[in-house]
């Protein structure tokens, strides 16, 4: 006879020994991960080093220095400050975060952020289990919490230095807290819950609305002295913060007064203080440089409906799947207890889960129509970045039916596993997993399209974003790409678009090329080592609303091509533009510099003129070097290059874009494989190159 007693010991036992190990799991993975710099999380960054090192949440010349010497990735580039009008400086973002974050910095280093999301995450894990304890056996119950937030983007998050974990932490907490409240009718559990809400508040100002029905919930039940403590302990923490930051700021949000951004120069860098300002104006409450919140808008909203649901880009669906497996079987238990007290299933009565379920749907709606333009959380977002309500899902489930898990399970294992083995390859290119399938079959967010995180095939152009959602077998310095075969090509633009200029070359064979918008198109064929330049006229947007306008050709190739898109039907005679095997811009005494590899290829603009001239300036890496310069596929100069070298060559140019590459006849060299250099640059170099200019002779 089985001894039922020691069986739930036994079950108590393993789920304890699974939850130790979970946490040493966690808490040592992000301990042994390197840290890097995501999104704008160096304002972050910033914070928790003030407020470790200085006990202040201002910007000061110790500050920058002291972030200077310890750099991570490209700290501090994408820095939001808040500058008075006594040009002192305050960190332009919530600061709860880094105040939480602070000791662990203290103690760890860099490390110790990743550390407290760690912490947070196993927390969340932690609450889930409990929670779900009540109604199933507890390896069951750790299991599928543990499912619950691994096979989600919140994996991914965890790796991050920035408040995604954060936010999904204190919702979790508030309503884990707040579900014992119910139970145990305790107001002192109702206070600690809405000292939560009011620091989710804190973190992120929309998180309001998702505890708008519990405070119905007392209204309803007519507890004033109830609903007094709850608005009371919410109150506590946001007039502390909001309290704080104005009077160190001079502002009473976060995201108002005179809030610039900076790139790459900082105050106290150089010349550059509170008079000589580096940074420029971005987005502010104070309405300085526009903003999210878009009511009038309103015919976007039922696009937003869908692509939060299935989206290429944000699907809940793909990103986020046991949210729908918890709503499922939320919907599907009031199916079947309809006109029943399910309290005794499900521990909480139905009022609390109502609740819970109330205010997801508000936190939803409030993202899809008032922040209708850009609910997901901006161009370095995997999955929805401001999907913070995720947690709450959870807490929608009783008992948990096998069935039902095995097939949202299978979901997650498609769309989410090669994202959640590669944490850090994916949060570099937040877009990479698009071009795989199933991906490909998914909708564009049409309505999102100036914030989706398009990276790896894109052009930034004046007033327009042109990119491409196609794997290609070759990149250059981000700007172009080459295709091969069938690729799909977007442009957006804010404003109605009358005419483009689409380039087209060819580098490695004669190519035939079909241009091809809503099914018709022209078929052409372009000459190896030649461009083609087409006027595009009577553009026909795939998606128009008041912000945005949204094109897209079909492009075939039977050779790999390379494609630029120009602003103008008609550009300018002396327009240069770099195509392949570039690297980055460098700075030689203040001047533009690339370097190149054995070859690399540009488009000049001859124009119409007689005999134009081409010239630049070249210089050899390690030896003396033979550069030849093809034009259109013609040898046109030859010459060897040591030190500096101006070059200054013609060519039979003809009317509008030639084709120029320079060519080393003696190939490259690898600064890491010269012992004398003894150099951790790794590149394959030959020329440097400055100032290419085309002109009439």
């Amino acid at each position: 006879m089985i001894d039922a007693g020691k069986l739930a010991m036994n079950k108590k036992v393993t789920a304890t020994v699974l939850l130790l190990a979970l946490f040493l799991a966690t808490v040592g993975a992000t301990y042994m991960m390197p840290v890097h710099r995501w999104a704008d999380s160096s304002t972050y960054f910033m914070q928790i080093q003030s407020i470790a090192g200085d006990l202040d949440i201002h910007y000061e010349q110790k500050d920058i220095l002291r972030t200077l010497e310890n750099r991570v990735d490209d700290l501090p580039a994408g820095l939001y400050l808040i500058k008075d009008a006594e040009g002192q400086y305050t960190y332009g973002k919530e600061f709860s975060y880094a105040l939480f974050a602070s000791p662990f910095y203290a103690l760890l280093g860099f490390q110790g952020i990743l550390v407290f999301n760690g912490l947070m995450f196993f927390g969340m894990i932690f609450m889930g289990y409990l929670y779900l304890g009540k109604t199933n056996p507890k390896p069951v119950a750790l299991f599928v919490s543990t499912l619950f937030f691994f096979l989600s983007t919140a994996t991914l998050y965890l790796f991050w230095v920035h408040v995604e974990i954060y936010n999904m932490f204190l919702i979790a907490l508030a309503v884990f807290v707040w579900l014992e409240y119910t139970g145990r009718h305790d107001w002192r559990y109702l206070a600690a819950a809405s000292f939560v809400f009011g620091l989710a508040t804190v973190a992120k100002a929309p998180n309001a609305i998702f505890f708008l029905p519990f405070f119905v919930y007392e209204l309803y039940n007519r507890r004033w002295k109830n609903f007094l403590v709850a608005a009371i302990g919410m109150a506590v923490p946001v007039l502390l913060f909001y309290g704080f930051f104005y009077w160190n700021a001079g502002v009473l949000s976060f995201y108002g007064g005179n809030r610039l951004y900076y790139s790459g120069i900082y105050p106290f860098t150089g010349d550059y203080n509170a008079t000589n300002e580096a940074g420029r104006a971005t987005f502010s409450l104070n309405g300085q440089s526009g903003g999210l919140i878009n009511v009038d808008n309103l015919m976007i909203v039922p696009y937003n409906m869908v692509y939060y649901l299935i989206g290429k880009f944000s699907g809940l669906l793909w990103y986020f799947p046991f949210a729908a497996f918890a709503a499922v079987a939320y919907i599907a238990g009031l199916a079947r207890g309809r006109g029943k007290d399910q309290s005794k299933d499900n521990v909480i009565g139905n009022a609390a889960k109502l609740c819970i379920a109330a205010g997801i749907v508000l936190y939803i709606l409030e993202f899809t129509t008032v922040i209708g333009n850009n609910y997901l959380g901006g161009t370095h977002a995997i999955g929805n970045r401001y999907f913070y309500i995720y947690p709450a899902f959870l807490f929608l489930l009783g008992r948990v039916d096998w069935k039902t898990v095995a097939v949202f399970l299978l979901l997650p294992l498609i769309t989410l596993t090669p994202m959640i083995l590669h944490p850090i390859g994916t949060s570099v290119t937040p877009d990479a997993h698009t071009f795989n399938f199933p991906y490909t079959i998914f909708p564009l967010e049409d309505s999102q399209v100036g914030n989706l995180p398009v990276y790896t095939n894109q052009r930034i152009l004046d007033g327009m974003r042109v990119f491409s959602l196609c794997p290609v077998p070759e990149s250059d310095i981000r700007n172009f790409a080459v295709y091969n075969d069938g690729i799909d090509l977007y442009v957006h633009s804010r404003q109605q678009a009358g005419r483009l200029g689409i380039g087209l070359i060819s580098l490695d064979g004669n190519a035939t090329v079909r241009l091809a918008q809503g099914g018709d198109g022209p078929v052409m064929e372009i000459e190896k080592d030649h461009c083609t330049f087409v006027n595009v006229t009577g553009l026909k947007a795939e998606y128009a609303d008041g912000y945005r306008h949204l094109y897209r050709w079909d492009v075939s190739t039977d050779s790999p091509l390379w494609i630029t898109v120009i602003n103008e039907t008609h550009p300018a005679a002396g327009d240069i533009i770099l195509i392949r095997n570039w690297y980055y811009e460098e700075r030689y005494d203040d001047v533009a510099t690339r370097w190149i590899s054995n070859n690399a290829t540009f488009l000049a603009n001859a124009g119409g003129g007689n005999d134009p001239a081409l010239s630049f300036r070249v210089k050899s890496f390690l030896r003396p070097r033979t550069l030849e310069v093809y034009v259109n596929g013609e040898l046109v100069h030859q010459a060897t290059v040591s030190g500096w070298t101006n070059v200054t060559c013609r060519a039979p140019w003809k009317p509008g874009y030639n084709v120029v590459t320079l060519v080393s006849a003696e190939g490259t060299d690898n600064p890491a494989h010269v012992p004398v250099l003894n150099s951790s640059e790794d590149r394959e170099l030959s020329f440097c190159i400055q100032n290419i200019t085309i002109s009439s002779g």
